[in-house]
């Protein structure tokens, strides 16, 4: 298991590795969990998983405590829901050319079931294998031809040009009139239509990648106790850290995944839109991560397993920052070109050619030594540890898992074993909202 304290520094760590804005909400003390998916929730064990980590995920942190999983006042859903029918909206519809637009993106991103229950498609979680493993291997300093190598995979059987413009169409009609998008979610969650366990019912909540309910598909990493000290940085609360640490100093070699939060019912863009306004001037949010009624919402969940914690007698010499360079990609389009590659090194579903090829140049490439690496972290000028430098074939494995999953529950993976470890949340505060234009036409009151 992760020792009480330990957890926010790897939580602390794992947040300045993705560099993804936001804040780090840590557990009071660390929780192991068991993943799985919809589509292997067939029985009711499984369902019930499913159940708890919606309920994992939709509590409201508040920026500056400690995350609380779980709790008892209203999840995320239920806040989400009674903020859309509170809203009064501009008198601002859109066109039914803008409609039909919305509709078929959503047909893009979203399936819906049998029940009438909404998920992320196959396709969009495709994609996100691609985003987020291209992300991985762009940081690491890959090689060029593995990163030509990914985009090329991700633009053919991710369809990024396709999922892209979709959320784009999205994100681009939500800010124009969120009413018929609060109009939407609010009916999808309303209590009598959402899922149900013996327990209670919740609102549909899954993660990408999927792959990471194998605990293969994991990176390792190793990094001192300064460095994770370094990267808790300004973190509050941190006196569970300050504990722990001590006077400590050491090595803690660990396995992690940050798993992307996906809801079909709740797009952040809602709270940006100046097409609404609250009654007698009420907040939702006021930017800062702390106040309002819905301050912040989960983005992230990072999991993580401690392999080896090396403690040392004294304290190791201080280590010297170094400059590092994140690498630069520069695409050029030109004619078609053929890609083949060796016998079981790709999914099934790669085709034997692609319409676009494409050519890296001026990448600035941080050599590793054996299969661990020092990444450059976002341009700053410290390294936080060492990481698993993630090749390719770790790539067309991932899609290999997440294709079987969203394939055939008969492929379902087993729960991770030993128990994998919640270390903290990425959290994203809610922009300042509501702020109405004065500038719309609005109901009289």
């Amino acid at each position: 298991m992760i020792q009480d304290g330990l957890h926010v520094g790897l939580a602390a760590w794992i947040t300045a590795q993705r560099g993804a804005g936001g804040f780090v909400a840590c557990p009071a003390i660390p929780f192991s969990t068991e993943l799985t998916t919809f589509e292997n929730a067939l029985t009711m064990t499984n369902l019930k998983r499913v159940a708890e980590f919606a309920r994992m995920v939709n509590f409201c942190p508040h920026k500056g405590q400690f995350a609380e999983p779980f709790s008892q006042s209203g999840p995320l859903w239920e806040v989400h829901r009674k903020l859309l029918e509170s809203m009064e909206f501009a008198l601002r519809p859109w066109t039914e050319a803008e409609d039909e637009a919305w509709k078929r993106a959503k047909e893009v991103l979203y399936e819906t079931g049998d029940s009438g229950t909404e998920s992320v498609s196959r396709l969009f979680r495709l994609y996100d294998e691609y985003r987020i493993a291209y992300s991985e291997l762009a940081t690491a300093g890959a090689d060029p031809s593995a990163l030509t190598g990914v985009l090329s995979d991700w633009l053919a059987i991710g369809k990024k040009m396709e999922v892209e413009s979709a959320l784009s169409t999205l994100n681009r009609l939500a800010l124009r009139s969120s009413l018929p998008e609060a109009q939407a979610a609010a009916l999808a969650l309303s209590p009598s239509l959402l899922p149900v366990t013996d327990d209670d019912s919740y609102a549909p909540t899954t993660f990408s990648p999927v792959s990471a309910v194998n605990t293969d598909t994991w990176l390792t990493a190793e990094a001192t106790l300064d460095e994770l000290n370094r990267a808790v940085g300004d973190l509050q609360p941190r006196s569970k850290w300050d504990a722990w640490k001590g006077t400590r100093s050491g090595v803690v070699r660990f396995r992690f995944a940050a798993l992307e939060i996906r809801r079909p019912w709740f797009q952040s863009t809602m709270y940006e839109a100046d097409d609404w306004r609250l009654p007698n001037g009420a907040a939702a949010s006021v930017g800062d991560g702390v106040e309002g009624v819905l301050p912040a919402y989960v983005s992230a969940l990072y999991l993580a397993v401690v392999d080896d914690i090396r403690l040392a007698s004294t304290p190791p010499p201080l280590r010297l920052p170094e400059l590092a360079r994140p690498p630069r990609l520069q695409l050029d389009l030109v004619g078609p070109r053929a890609l083949t590659a060796a016998a079981g090194t790709r999914p099934a579903l790669l085709p034997k050619s692609l319409p676009i090829a494409m050519r890296a140049a001026d990448v600035s490439v941080i050599r590793a030594e054996g299969t661990m690496h020092l990444p450059a972290f976002r341009g700053r000028l410290a390294h936080f540890g060492k990481i698993e430098l993630l090749t390719q074939e770790r790539v067309f494995r991932r899609v290999e898992i997440a294709n079987a999953i969203a394939g055939s529950a008969s492929t379902a993976t087993e729960a991770p074993k030993p128990p994998v470890y919640v270390v903290g949340f990425g959290c994203q505060p809610v922009p300042a909202a509501p702020r109405p234009n004065p500038n719309y036409t609005w109901p009289t009151p």
